[in-house]
This record gives structure tokens, sequence and C-alpha cells, in this order.
């Protein structure tokens, strides 16, 4: 998602733009990818109740048409794929955080969240390594470390997208526990949880999702957005926490 920055550059030298529109083009990609995200963000959780695992499948698919579509050297359209790919980026870290909660045994949920931010930022490093091939400053266009590296260095993410669908859909094929029982596919949640404990742990741990099944039932449902943003007795806590989040 941050990789513009790094690849900006090569853009300015094709287009020969002047400063000023270098600065207007960084930051109306950058905002375009940032609006993707807030939006993939945002709209998820109606799919996310329908499954995380075809979630992530389908999101996959879906930035790997964006960074497609991005291939195409037109700043317009390039605009257009990063909005799509922001949305990814948006989605995912919802639908990540909320499948390793769910799937993770509790004593190792910190671990895990640990390692899933972790990965984030060392996502964000790789484009920006990968950028120090690009010559500085960029100045022939034929050069094809300035015409046609950025595609490469876009394209990893393209190669990490196919090892992600490949690992769900043939090593690591499971739904949530807790999207389990909440569907009452009793079944499978006794499939899945053979496979994470040992038989003499898995009556106990159904037992402790039982449990956190009647504290929702007693508290109520989660509020939706509409709800967090708006409701009088939580909506101020809601933007201040945002104001806060967003520095």
């Amino acid at each position: 998602m941050g990789s513009w920055g790094s690849i900006a550059p090569s853009f300015k030298c094709m287009y020969d733009w002047t400063d000023s529109e270098n600065t207007k083009y960084n930051s109306i990609v950058t905002g375009v990818c940032i609006a993707g995200a807030m939006t993939g963000a945002i709209l998820c959780e109606p799919f996310i109740k329908k499954g995380k695992l075809n979630l992530m499948l389908i999101m996959n698919a879906v930035l790997i048409v964006s960074i497609a579509v991005c291939m195409v050297n037109n700043i317009v359209v390039i605009c257009i794929g990063r909005f799509f790919w922001g949305s990814t980026f948006g989605c995912f870290s919802v639908v990540c955080a909320k499948y390793n909660n769910e799937i993770c045994p509790i004593e190792y949920k910190g671990p895990f969240g640990a390692i899933s931010q972790l990965m984030l930022t060392f996502g964000l490093i790789i484009p920006s390594t990968m950028a120090l091939a690009i010559p500085q400053p960029p100045t022939d266009k034929d050069d094809w470390w300035i015409n046609w590296y950025w595609r490469v260095i876009w394209l990893v993410p393209v190669a990490i997208a196919i090892v992600h669908s490949c690992l769900l859909l043939f090593c690591f094929r499971h739904e949530t526990p807790v999207h389990l029982r909440v569907q009452g596919n009793e079944q499978e949640l006794l499939r899945v949880m053979k496979k994470f404990y040992h038989e003499n742990e898995i009556r106990a741990r159904l037992a402790s999702l039982a449990e956190n099944d009647d504290q929702s039932n007693v508290v109520g449902p989660a509020p939706g957005y509409y709800e967090t943003f708006f409701d009088s007795k939580i909506n101020r806590s809601a933007w201040v926490g945002i104001g806060l989040a967003s520095f």
C-alpha cells in the first residue's frame, strides 16, 4: 500500500512533471489509495459474517485484478486500480485481525497479534528496499529501471496473494470455531477443534466458546457502525478515539 512514494520519481521522469505537478499527483494517488482502505474497512463488516476464509480468498482475487489494472501506464487508470487495491488492504486489516483473534487459542492471541503487526510493517519495507535500484535522480525515460521496474515492485503483492491463497485452499482451509458455532455447523467445528487441540482439551474449549456466547447474549449484540458513531451513549468516545488515532 505504501509503495507509491518509492516509485513516484519514475513517474515524474516519464511524464515530465514539474515539482508542483509531482506534489499534486502524489497527493491524489496516495489519497485515492487511503480512501479505498477506509471504504474496505467500513464496508467489509456484512461480508465478514458470511465467512472470513472465503472473504480473504475473494480479497486476494480483487487485489490481483487491481494490480493488473495498475500495470497500465496511465495515471487515471492507476488511480482506479489503487482505489480497489487500497480497499483490499482495508478489508484485510479487519478480517485478518478477527480471524487470528477467533482461531488462536487464548494463550497465543498476544504473540500471534504481535506477529501480524510485525509482518504488516515488514510488508511496507519491501517496496522501499526494492526502490533503491531506481537511479536517483531519474533522468532517462527509456531506462528499464525507470520505465518498467516500477511494475516489478507492484507485482510482488501478486506473488504473495497467490501463495496466501494456495495456503488457504490446500493447507489451512478452516473457518474459525466462533464462526462455525454461530452457523451451527457442529460437525465441521469438531473437525477443526481436533486439528488444534488434544482430545482431552476439546470439551473444555467448546465449553469456553459456549460461555462466551452466553455472555454475548446477556450483553446483547455488538453495536454496528451507525450505533458507534451516532448513538448518544457511545458516540463521543468513538469520535474522540478516531481523532486520537488519526495522529
